[in-house]
């Protein structure tokens, strides 16, 4: 029987189409999260209501960096957590 630690995880290098318009700065971050990653945000409740829309091929990555640095946000990644891989959104970078 396989758990779903045994099954290849998607990384952050990865490639990902995706458009969206006018989500909520939470949904957004989840929506560019590689899947089976855990998201912790480490950020001001204000900035749950910032409205992102985000259209492009890009990295997960990429991606994430793009929509939170004109917040002021950064992200860090422990692609080792036990028992999923984390990312965290901090306040961070330039504002």
């Amino acid at each position: 029987m396989k758990n779903i630690s045994d099954l290849p995880l998607r990384e952050l290098n990865e490639s990902l189409q995706i458009s969206f318009r006018e989500k909520n700065l939470p949904s957004s971050i989840r929506s560019l999260t590689p899947p089976g990653w855990v998201v912790d945000l480490q950020i001001d409740k204000g900035l749950y209501e910032t409205k992102v829309s985000f259209s492009g091929e890009t990295t997960y990555q990429q991606a994430l960096h793009d929509i939170l640095k004109p917040q002021g946000l950064t992200f860090l990644a422990y692609r080792n957590m036990k028992p999923k891989p984390l990312i965290v959104v901090t306040h961070g970078g330039k504002k």
